[in-house]
């Protein structure tokens, strides 16, 4: 079921993960699931012992949305109800027209075909208990009061089976109708009783008063756009059984207000690609200037060690030994 307004720092995907995690693994270990003929043989007094939060529901644009899970108690019931004044009330399934229960002048309630032992009403049957829900009880379900002056009051149920999130995707109007004015909307192919969240640059939305969020949370609604707010979005869709994310960068493309913001971060990006390559022309030139002065340096050191083998000292000379001179003679020059 959605929540409120409650969006979360960047690190609350990851954190929510876990606790998604946790608290399936839990759920599974700690939940057993009957066969059918067990689940049935419940007293109804035990329907309220197996409810949730998740299964009190919320109200849809049509009429109040229950999820429940399979081989559960579930309660339906509506948000208004006509209380004594009503003298007649029936419950109706609407996929097969079929009827469920009726009640007449606060008397006992009656329960008919395949919902015999299944359902069960509280004392004026504005709540019907049904026990052992199974995939093939998800529809709507219709509730009918008539007061004594003999008109009616009908009210819708819609009961769903509780699914995991699937393929969440943000939707944005490529030009709105003002360019002062931005809507997202968030929805996922499949789940449901999604909760939802949104994120402005990886934070909580700003309490600013511009960015407002529609009843449960699925549209964002920008007023007042400005270059800041051409950033990146984040929306995460979740319900007990999992949590899906999707991203949104608003551009030019959105609003006029984004151009000066892409351009400007096309120049930036620009400017930091030339410098990038500049300097790794720098380094290549560098690096060959060092490469060739390597190569000039090993060449002289070979031309001078040549040069060394053929004009050194006397061991790599050829011939007889040049004769040694005494340095105390009296003739110059004379050999010892």
């Amino acid at each position: 079921m959605p929540c409120g307004a409650c969006p979360l720092s960047s690190t609350a995907l990851g954190l929510r993960v876990l606790l998604v995690y946790v608290l399936v693994t839990a759920s599974t270990q700690n939940r057993s699931f009957p066969p059918a003929s067990e689940a049935s043989s419940r007293s109804p007094s035990q329907c309220k012992d197996d409810m949730t939060d998740l299964h009190q529901g919320y109200a849809g644009p049509s009429g109040w949305v229950i999820c429940a899970d399979l081989y559960q108690n579930v309660q339906l019931s509506v948000q208004r109800s006509m209380g004594q004044n009503s003298a007649d009330i029936k419950w109706k399934n609407m996929q097969n027209k079929v009827a469920i229960a009726e009640m007449f002048l606060n008397h006992s309630a009656s329960y008919f075909g395949e919902y015999k032992g299944r359902v069960s009403c509280d004392a004026q049957c504005n709540t019907l208990c049904l026990q052992n829900f199974t995939q093939a009880d998800e529809g709507n379900y219709e509730k009918t009061e008539t007061p004594k002056d003999g008109t009616q009051h009908k009210w819708t149920v819609h009961l769903l089976m509780l699914r995991s999130p699937k393929g969440l995707n943000i939707s944005v109007p490529s030009k709105n109708s003002s360019d002062d004015e931005l809507t997202l909307h968030c929805q996922a192919q499949e789940g449901t009783c999604l909760s939802y969240w949104w994120l402005k640059d990886g934070k909580p939305l700003p309490l600013d008063g511009r960015h407002q969020l529609s009843q449960w949370n699925q549209t964002l609604k920008i007023v007042n756009v400005t270059r800041e707010d051409c950033v990146n979005y984040t929306c995460e869709g979740a319900n007990r059984l999992g949590l899906v994310a999707a991203w949104r960068l608003l551009s030019d493309k959105n609003s006029s207000a984004c151009a000066k913001a892409t351009f400007s971060a096309t120049h930036t990006l620009a400017i930091s690609v030339g410098i990038i390559c500049l300097l790794g022309f720098c380094l290549i030139i560098y690096c060959t200037h060092r490469h060739r002065q390597g190569s000039h340096l090993q060449l002289d050191q070979r031309t001078t060690k040549g040069r060394k083998y053929v004009h050194g000292g006397s061991r790599h000379r050829l011939g007889p030994p040049t004769p040694q001179y005494a340095s105390h003679t009296r003739g110059r020059g004379r050999p010892v």
